[in-house]
């Protein structure tokens, strides 16, 4: 939790819903038609604690399967300006991926996409936004909404390949 806010002022904080999901999931080419060669799926993402939006529809499309990797590798990592778990959380692109020999494949993105720093604080996630707004949310309500945006993409694939 920041230690700037006394611990009454961060109950404040603790949300009451979280809204982490894809709303128009398409390959990238946008016409309807399934491409088997397409490795990632696009969407335009919202991403909202109680209501305030974090990451907006209207920020346009993300490449939602790397934005999956990299949202399920917070559920074990920080991801904060000098410990990355990618360049965006929500890159623009997936340009490629490379098996590197490490534990992670690494996405080449381009430098366009929406990004919040997420933080492990205890038995809480903390969501600091680009402009200064901090959230607190339970790991418990982290994971679910993780595991469930990476689970629609699943449900996508497997319908497409139907």
């Amino acid at each position: 939790m920041d230690p700037s806010i006394d611990s009454e002022a961060q109950a404040q904080y603790l949300p009451q819903m979280l809204t982490l999901e894809p709303t128009r999931l398409h390959w990238i080419k946008d016409d309807g038609l399934d491409d088997p060669c397409e490795l990632c799926a696009h969407a335009p993402v919202r991403f909202e604690i109680d209501g305030a939006s974090v990451v907006s529809p209207a920020n346009g499309d993300v490449a939602v399967s790397a934005a999956a990797i990299y949202l399920l590798r917070t559920l074990e990592s920080n991801h904060t300006p000098s410990s990355p778990v990618g360049e965006h959380l929500f890159p623009c692109c997936g340009h490629a991926m490379y098996d590197t020999g490490d534990d992670e494949v690494f996405i080449m993105n381009c430098p366009k996409g929406s990004n919040v720093d997420v933080q492990h604080e205890g038995d809480s996630m903390q969501i600091n936004t680009k402009d200064g707004r901090i959230f607190i949310v339970p790991c418990d309500e982290w994971r679910i909404a993780v595991y469930a945006f990476s689970d629609t993409l699943n449900v996508r694939r497997q319908e497409t390949e139907e």
